[in-house]
């Protein structure tokens, strides 16, 4: 083994070989196969981990000292409870949406590029994740851990993931809170993980 080879250089190898697994299984799978993995029940079971109404709302940017950085955990935005909740997984969401931005030709800032809901819509897209949406009210259609892409008035992107209880895990500005159906936003996209 290289002397130059470190745990680092491990983690992120492992967290590239998931996510091509990830995007692997999932471009040849309907996303109706959505499964009980090992890797969907602890994404679900974290889920209730992050819930904290006291996180302040806070959109500022941020310089984060290395590209899995989170920033300070007594804030966050929408896209920091998705980020937060793959963290749980040891998935890195800024990693790969900085690396597919780039495979894309597209100029990056690792500071908040995977901080935008529509970068996370992109790779998630790409990845196969995308099911279709029903906007009607049905209780049996959005799985535990299926991500959510709303869009509120103004064409304003909001996002969040649906818990085992069928709320969903978000923050509008009242902390990071499990504390409304997958219906209460019109929803633009949602996306199952299939691994």
């Amino acid at each position: 083994m290289n002397s130059s080879f470190n745990f680092k250089q491990l983690r992120i190898l492992v967290v590239l070989i998931i996510l091509t697994v990830v995007v692997g299984l999932t471009r040849t799978c309907q996303a109706q196969c959505f499964t009980d993995s090992p890797l969907i029940t602890m994404f679900v079971d974290s889920l209730e981990t992050l819930v904290d109404p006291t996180i302040v709302y806070d959109p500022t940017y941020r310089k984060l000292d290395s590209m899995c950085d989170d920033v300070p955990a007594d804030i966050g935005v929408c896209s920091d409870v998705v980020i937060r909740a793959f963290a749980k997984i040891d998935i890195c969401l800024a990693e790969a949406v900085n690396n597919y931005l780039k495979k894309r030709g597209v100029k990056t800032d690792r500071h908040i590029d995977h901080r935008r809901v529509r970068n996370l819509g992109l790779l998630f897209t790409y990845a196969g994740f995308e099911i279709p949406i029903k906007q009607s009210y049905d209780l049996d259609y959005y799985k535990p851990g299926d991500i959510i892409w709303w869009k509120l008035s103004r064409d304003i992107d909001h996002i969040g993931i649906v818990g085992k209880n069928g709320k969903v895990l978000h923050n509008i500005g009242q902390g990071q809170v499990m504390n409304v159906s997958p219906y209460a936003y019109r929803i633009h996209k949602a996306y199952r993980i299939n691994v």
